[in-house]
């Protein structure tokens, strides 16, 4: 699990995106949750949009590689999770995951 946080003011909390990859996310899905479509890893992923405590949060879930594109049965999984004190900064994080990409070696 990683935590990105980006830069922000003295004092100022701007909120993180954190990654999760492994086979136990954490991520529940809620059938009156808003989604928002997006591609992240060069995949297509629906964010669910959520509020706790007066902050805005955001959460994808993506099987990487997708189910029969890899060996074996169990892909692993990739949680994405977002909060951030209101809209605009979770925008920049969501913006910030989809930059992110797979490095090959």
């Amino acid at each position: 699990m990683a935590r990105l946080k980006p830069l922000s003011k003295l004092g100022e909390d701007g909120g993180s995106l954190g990654i999760y990859v492994g086979n136990q996310p954490s991520f529940e899905k809620e059938a009156k949750a808003k989604t928002v479509a997006d591609k992240v890893l060069g995949f297509d992923v629906q964010w669910q949009l959520g509020e706790s405590e007066g902050w805005k949060s955001a959460d994808a879930l993506l099987r990487f590689p997708p189910q029969g594109k890899g060996r074996g049965d169990m892909a692993p999984m990739v949680h994405l999770f977002a909060s951030a004190p209101d809209d605009a900064g979770l925008e920049r994080l969501r913006a910030l995951a989809r930059m992110l990409t797979i490095e090959k070696r």
